[in-house]
């Protein structure tokens, strides 16, 4: 619930902003594919009080919300999702990954002041899957991104990735290890998950 409070106020009232301009410019097919975006971004976060979802339906939102990014910052983003199809009915726990894209944009891409890209990649390999949310932005330390897991606070970049930190936690224990990757440019996170027979949906 407090996370779903912090989802940025302005990212719904820019895209609206955006949505206004759109159809002021004539080009009202893409203002109400962003209308349509964002409506079902938002279905999704405040989704009757559900904690699980199944991955693809994480994806799918988590989707929704960079397709409406890519429009507002058509210049400096664009990204790519790659999800292996064994592991769509796997239950995830909500709001796993829109953190994690937030974060990346806001504190990776945009003061790179030039285009940067977004990857997410989901694999599964000997009973453990992979979650990785990468960016080519200006990059995270592992000092700061230890400060960040071990203090936090409850707003910017600290609250995104603590959150789902402590959610993760929560909901999975020792199963479960969110780490910061060694990368070349840029920041990548990377969520391991040991399933359980019953997470994964057939």
């Amino acid at each position: 619930s407090l996370l779903q409070s912090q989802i940025r106020p302005h990212f719904l009232y820019n895209t609206l902003d955006t949505i206004y301009c759109l159809v002021l410019m004539g080009k009202k097919e893409e203002g109400g594919r962003m209308t349509k975006l964002l409506s079902d971004y938002y279905r999704h976060v405040l989704s009757n009080g559900m904690d699980w979802v199944l991955l693809y339906e994480e994806i799918k939102y988590t989707s929704n919300y960079l397709q409406i990014q890519s429009i507002r910052y058509r210049d400096i983003l664009d990204f790519e999702i790659c999800v292996e199809e064994q592991v769509e009915n796997m239950k995830i726990p909500k709001l796993t990954l829109q953190p994690l894209v937030e974060n990346a944009i806001y504190h990776g891409i945009k003061p790179l002041d030039k285009k940067g890209h977004i990857g997410i990649s989901v694999k599964q390999m000997e009973g453990t899957v992979y979650l990785r949310v990468q960016d080519d932005g200006v990059g995270m330390s592992r000092e700061r991104f230890l400060e960040v897991l071990q203090k936090g606070t409850q707003n910017g970049d600290s609250f995104g990735l603590r959150n789902v930190a402590e959610r993760l936690r929560l909901y999975y224990g020792e199963r479960c290890v969110l780490e910061l990757e060694e990368s070349v440019q840029g920041t990548a996170i990377l969520i391991r998950i040991q399933t359980a027979a019953e997470e994964m949906r057939k």
